[in-house]
């Protein structure tokens, strides 16, 4: 075990050392990723995005590139970010290549950003019989830092709970939490020195409503009994609102702070909201902490 560690730890890090080589394609936010090949304890080969072609991806580059035509059956690969589950015909998603060519496992850097996509990859590693492990947590930190813009520029935290810092301004007020099924697209705009409009915002977000009453998701034991009637909800800092999408699944959100950027001392245009979403589809949170 503590050989198999010290091996992974220097084969994650041959990965994040290869990201500030990476070649982006002009005129988008690319990711910066890498991927090392190992087979019986040796490095087969490595690659970078843009590496050897324009926008080619670091997966494909190693596996079809590089080492095509090798045995790689029980081989494992590390990759900095989730390999990807669709690409413009007649490219092949990077999934597609590691399953033909028989790779027995995959160790994922950071889960893919956009809600669309997130731990999509890996559901279909694991479907197709691969195992999938993660990078520790200092080799994920590196990973994000070197992809910051390319993760801020979804506007999006994937993840069921969390905590979210952004521009209200920006991107026509928009913020994606969840992902799959359990995705809500939140629209917000200013509405005072400490509140925001909330708004309904098809075709992921079917209601808004406020938890009256409520100081913590806890609190609320049936997000379901709420007046859902307006399409837009003023929130206040401390409040918390209720949205339901378009899938039944239920979220909670709650405003923390209201920054604007005309009031000083705030000099920025920012929200900061906790949020939780309940992935069983049921509406009660009163199993939850205290949040």
């Amino acid at each position: 075990m503590v050989e198999q560690i010290s091996q992974d730890t220097e084969y994650m890090q041959q990965a994040v050392d290869l990201l500030e080589s990476c070649v982006s394609e002009s005129g988008k936010l690319s990711p910066s990723v890498s991927a090392v090949v190992v087979q019986d304890g040796i490095v087969l080969a490595s690659a970078y995005r843009g590496e050897l072609g324009k926008g080619e991806h670091a997966e494909y580059t190693v596996l079809e590139r590089k080492l095509k035509g090798m045995q790689l059956k029980g081989a494992t690969m590390y990759t900095t970010l989730e390999p990807c589950i669709s690409r413009n015909h007649p490219k092949k998603p990077c999934v597609e290549w590691l399953i033909q060519r028989e790779i027995k496992e995959v160790v994922v850097g950071i889960l893919d950003p956009n809600p669309c996509i997130y731990n999509r990859g890996c559901d279909l590693l694991r479907n197709a019989g691969m195992r999938v492990r993660f990078f520790t947590k200092p080799f994920r930190d590196a990973i994000e830092n070197a992809n910051r813009n390319f993760i801020e520029q979804f506007h999006a935290n994937p993840r069921l709970a969390g905590k979210v810092s952004f521009d209200y301004t920006n991107h026509n007020g928009q913020y994606f939490i969840g992902n799959g099924e359990q995705l809500f697209e939140t629209k917000w705009s200013s509405g005072g020195t400490d509140s925001l409009h909330l708004y309904q915002n098809p075709p992921t977000v079917e209601s808004v409503a406020l938890a009256m009453g409520a100081s913590h998701f806890h609190d609320v034991s049936d997000g379901g009994v709420f007046n859902f009637s307006s399409q837009s909800r003023v929130v206040r800092e401390g409040e918390i609102a209720v949205l339901r999408n378009k899938g039944g699944y239920f979220a909670l959100i709650k405003l923390i702070d209201v920054f604007v950027r005309s009031h000083p001392p705030d000099g920025r245009d920012e929200a900061v909201f906790e949020y939780r979403i309940l992935p069983d589809g049921t509406a009660d949170f009163s199993v939850l902490d205290a949040s």
